[in-house]
């Protein structure tokens, strides 16, 4: 209720050992020896009902045969030969970074920050194409172009809302369902960033 799930997992852990029940339909795993068995590609286990909140795509799948399915169209983009043509453009990108850094001239950077625009930055940037592997601007249209504006793209503020909200649908579904009934702009924005996020084009082509 206090919103410290993470912290009181961890003391359950220390309190209990690697394997506790937190609900009655719900058991957390701290002990590495287990993590292939459970994350493996040959794992029986089926992930969790949240996942179905969570954008349409490989990593929230749930079924089985469906995920073993797209993976085979999105192996090749994992090739040696594909991420050698890649190389270059992750490098132009974090050149770019090491410009940001430098004009900082010894300033206080926030690199949490910095480093996500980076990510997206490339994952905009290179076309992850199914047919010909060319590379380009891809996913998401154009570039967002970040780390040259120095502002963060409203979709990565929107990534982190939906996260807030996968763990309010895990914890209190029913609080879930009352806030988009709220007539406050603010929560309105909280709520709606689920389905900007679902019309991001990157998500629609590549997954």
């Amino acid at each position: 209720m206090a919103g410290f799930r993470t912290r009181m997992i961890h003391s359950l852990h220390q309190k209990y050992g690697p394997v506790v029940r937190i609900a009655p339909n719900e058991i957390s795993f701290s002990d590495k020896a287990v993590v292939k068995e459970i994350y493996g590609q040959s794992t029986k286990v089926i992930k969790a009902p949240i996942y179905d909140s969570f954008p349409p795509g490989v990593f929230s799948m749930r079924k089985k045969e469906q995920h073993r399915e797209r993976r085979k169209y999105m192996s090749h983009v994992f090739s040696f030969s594909h991420l050698a043509k890649v190389e270059s453009v992750i490098q132009d990108k974090v050149k770019e970074l090491v410009d940001v850094i430098e004009e900082m001239n010894g300033k206080p950077l926030n690199v949490l920050e910095f480093f996500r625009m980076l990510a997206f930055d490339i994952i905009s940037t290179i076309r992850l194409s199914l047919i010909d592997l060319i590379v380009g601007a891809l996913c998401f249209g154009d570039s967002y172009n970040s780390l040259q504006s120095r502002t963060p793209p409203e979709y990565l503020k929107d990534l982190d809302r939906v996260f807030l909200l996968s763990g309010i649908e895990l914890q209190y579904p029913l609080m879930l369902k009352l806030l988009p009934l709220l007539p406050l702009k603010s929560v309105q924005e909280f709520t709606g960033s689920v389905d900007r996020v679902r019309n991001v084009t990157f998500l629609r082509n590549l997954f």
